[in-house]
């Protein structure tokens, strides 16, 4: 849907590096498609820190703005809305942009700092309580896994998507765009000395991943295992995969939109909150910390498996995610601008 009249100029503050991850910046990118499809002007705001996204985000045909380590963000030229995704940003950076925004979009979900917005975003469960006092009493929420930012391939590939059996033939491994503890390694380990080690393995990393060369050369070393660097169509690789190991965050409500059992590995706190709900939703084995992990613990995860447990899975998965957030995000964006016209 095209919305009528003046053009809605918006702008994403988010940030992608080797110590940061991605998921920042490819869950404002999602959003920014949706938005860009429904005619707004997009701009985004990065710093160029070591493993950035900054070309993909060009790529797709939007204007990146550098930002210096002195945090300055002149030269935007006002904006109807500023979409701020870092955890380092808080009440205070947004009230200095007030002069540039006429509106202010937070998304979070850590709810550890105040925010000076007019929407907040925050993609977890029962998370509203959360923010008494952390936002004004007039911003607007938009809280639970309804309004997860999903690329638009996640819910094209739901609809064609079957019914999965439940059978183990296909994994996928993914933790993230750097993977700074090298998870990968750990979980390819676990799946050569589990009993589905002939399985066919897609394992996939970052361009910020610095144990790319490594990875491909476990790869290798399994009787069928595929590696692919940072790719453009990961809905693709969750449909066909029947099972996933990986990380928590973005990436859960990706699969839990395809109904894709997953053993969810905790990398960071920022994590730790989405893969408890979803665990106890039957969504997916949640493993825990990953400084507690090793080889072992993943062969066991995976020998523990069996037809009823991923189908089960499978389905409160599906039941969680419709892959439908970009879409009912962006039209309170649209409403909200189009009520100060």
């Amino acid at each position: 849907m095209v919305f009528a009249g003046k053009k809605m100029r918006v702008v994403f503050r988010a940030d992608s590096s080797t110590r940061a991850g991605a998921g920042h910046v490819m869950r404002s990118l999602a959003l920014a498609d949706r938005l860009a499809e429904s005619g707004a002007e997009i701009l985004f705001l990065c710093r160029d820190e070591p493993g950035n996204l900054n070309s993909l985000v060009a790529e797709k045909g939007y204007r990146v703005l550098g930002i210096g380590n002195d945090g300055k963000t002149d030269g935007i030229g006002g904006c109807d809305w500023l979409v701020v995704d870092h955890y380092e940003l808080d009440e205070k950076w947004e009230k200095a942009m007030r002069p540039q925004a006429r509106l202010i979009m937070a998304i979070d979900d850590l709810a550890d700092r105040k925010h000076d917005c007019d929407l907040i975003l925050d993609q977890n469960f029962e998370t509203g309580s959360r923010y008494g006092g952390l936002v004004p009493e007039s911003a607007q929420g938009l809280f639970g896994p309804s309004y997860a930012l999903l690329r638009k391939e996640f819910s094209i590939m739901r609809e064609r998507m079957g019914i999965r059996d439940g059978s183990i033939r296909r994994i996928l491994v993914f933790f993230g765009g750097s993977d700074a503890t090298d998870e990968t390694s750990k979980a390819l380990e676990g799946i050569r000395m589990s009993m589905h080690a002939k399985c066919h393995v897609d394992v996939i990393a970052g361009s910020s991943n610095p144990n790319r060369s490594r990875l491909e050369t476990l790869c290798s070393g399994l009787p069928d295992a595929s590696f692919h660097c940072q790719v453009n169509d990961m809905a693709r690789f969750m449909m066909q995969a029947d099972l996933s190991v990986g990380a928590g965050g973005t990436s859960t409500w990706e699969r839990c939109c395809l109904g894709l059992p997953s053993l969810v590995t905790v990398l960071a706190d920022n994590q730790e909150m989405v893969a408890e709900t979803v665990a106890s939703k039957g969504a997916i084995l949640n493993l825990g910390r990953s400084e507690t992990l090793a080889s072992e613990d993943y062969r066991r995860a995976l020998d523990s498996l069996d037809e009823g447990k991923m189908k089960s899975m499978s389905g409160n998965g599906l039941l969680l995610v419709d892959g439908k957030g970009c879409e009912r995000v962006a039209s309170v964006l649209w409403e909200m601008f189009r009520s100060l016209q």
